[in-house]
């Protein structure tokens, strides 16, 4: 069982390893606290200082099979960039791509020079590929919190992943684009522009028009899900009762005013201290790829100078920051060897030479670790399926985290059934999901667009969600 513990193990370590443990009574309590924060977000009057902003992407349509055409796709969100042409036709698609860096120096410098950067590329795709002379719609994976207004609209918020661009924040990013692309000459449509894990939404209903949620597992963590216009007061578009919005949670946030102080340990606290984002996204950094690493490190590193393990001597190469990557967790836990040679080979990597014991505590506590982080995020996404509160939920899912580390699925999937029995939640792995959702997004938005032209009632969300039509970009 993930978590079990050793009877011959130290007191020190079998007080660490339960420091991670959740309860399933803790379990429930979490979705309820989930629940209020995300009522918060809901509300116009509280959303100001919610730390779960719930907000409304504008997205009112999934993909329903009838889309085609010509579609382009940005995805912005790391160190690199994509630039996507893809060609979508009786539900299938198309793609090529390019993939770019962005230097440090772009990342955090002034705004224009970011947005003149992405637009020199992408005017360089398009003259590579001869469709420069052509108006194409793009879909903008843009992957920061982003207030909307429309489909077209995205307001930065603030910036995250170590973006620091200046004069960004509390800009709609579509203009800054737009004008971007002008100075490069490079001729764009903008309809629509969401984040990864709307675009993973999407891109899995493209291929399961029973996706409602979507769900980002990897370096982050993030959600979202339709909900009905009538509970989102900051949706300024069409409401009733059979109108769905889609909603981005930005539940990385949960945490951030404290009412996850009794999980968060000395080492989560310690690693939001020395991260560029400091105060913000607790419930991530206890879940998401880019932090798991660096909690078994600095847990390994208590436990040394505690004197439970290694004799108590700390080597300079565990010292290093970051120094432990999460992969190694996968690795110690799919190490199938008698001896745990392959963990032992991970030690050793950091001028450390375990006894037999001290192998089968490290293994103990990368297990509460990473298990701790698999019922976390299965805790989020049990309340999300409980508020949809349909018989069979699926959620589109990407990440690197859900990719590869198959124990920590498996265990996610687990508790989801014992924490929802009454909802068959089910995932949906979406592949390059914040890639191809932009260009979905856009082609939904163009098929809506049309289908307003042409005066024909907007087609159903499957599943009984109806639709309101989406608005077209305009080309520059």
């Amino acid at each position: 069982m993930p978590g079990e513990q050793n009877t011959e193990f130290p007191t020190e370590v079998k007080a660490l390893i339960k420091d991670f443990g959740l309860t399933r009574e803790l379990h429930y309590d979490i979705m309820g606290r989930l629940e209020e924060e995300m009522n918060k977000g809901l509300k116009a009057a509280l959303n100001a200082t919610a730390k779960i902003k719930m907000l409304p992407t504008y997205v009112t349509s999934l993909p329903d099979g009838t889309e085609n055409g010509d579609f382009l796709a940005l995805d912005l969100g790391g160190s690199n960039f994509r630039v996507m042409w893809v060609k979508i036709k009786n539900g299938k698609s198309k793609a090529c791509m390019d993939v770019y860096t962005i230097p440090t120096k772009v990342m955090r410098g002034p705004g224009d020079q970011l947005f003149d950067y992405i637009a020199e590329h992408l005017a360089k795709f398009t003259r590579y590929h001869n469709i420069c002379e052509m108006c194409i719609p793009l879909g903008f994976t843009f992957s920061f919190p982003c207030f909307h207004k429309g489909l077209a609209s995205a307001t930065l918020v603030t910036w995250t992943k170590g973006y620091d661009a200046a004069g960004v924040e509390g800009k709609d990013v579509v203009p800054l684009l737009e004008a971007a692309c002008k100075r490069k000459n490079v001729r764009v449509d903008i309809v629509a522009v969401i984040n990864d894990t709307v675009a993973t939404q999407m891109a899995g209903a493209f291929k399961n028009h029973d996706c409602v949620v979507g769900l980002i597992l990897g370096t982050g963590c993030n959600a979202s899900y339709l909900e009905c216009t009538e509970k989102v007061e900051m949706y300024e578009g069409p409401k009733g009762p059979d109108k769905f919005v889609i909603l981005d949670c930005e539940c990385g946030a949960f945490g951030d005013n404290g009412c996850l102080e009794d999980i968060r340990t000395d080492f989560d606290r310690d690693i939001d201290r020395r991260t560029f984002n400091h105060g913000k996204q607790f419930y991530e950094k206890m879940i998401a790829g880019m932090y798991l690493g660096e909690i078994l490190r600095l847990s390994m590193i208590h436990l040394i100078n505690q004197k439970a393990i290694f004799g108590g001597v700390l080597p300079e190469a565990l010292e290093k920051e970051w120094s432990l990557d999460t992969k190694n967790l996968t690795y110690i836990e799919n190490d199938k060897t008698e001896d745990l040679s392959g963990t032992r080979k991970i030690l050793q990597s950091f001028d450390l030479q375990p006894t037999a014991l001290e192998l089968q505590i490290i293994r103990a506590l990368s297990r509460s670790i990473w298990t701790r982080a698999a019922r976390l995020i299965a805790s989020g996404i049990s309340q999300i399926a409980r508020r949809i509160n349909k018989p069979s939920v699926t959620v589109a899912v990407d990440g690197s985290l859900y990719l590869h580390f198959h124990q920590f699925r498996e265990l996610m999937v687990s508790e989801m059934k014992a924490l929802v029995p009454q909802h068959d939640v089910k995932f949906h792995y979406a592949e390059d999901g914040s890639g191809i959702g932009g260009a979905v997004t856009a082609a939904v938005a163009v098929r809506q667009s049309r289908i307003g032209q042409n005066g024909l009632p907007p087609k159903p969300f499957q599943n009984g969600f109806s639709t309101a039509p989406l608005m077209n970009g305009n080309c520059v």
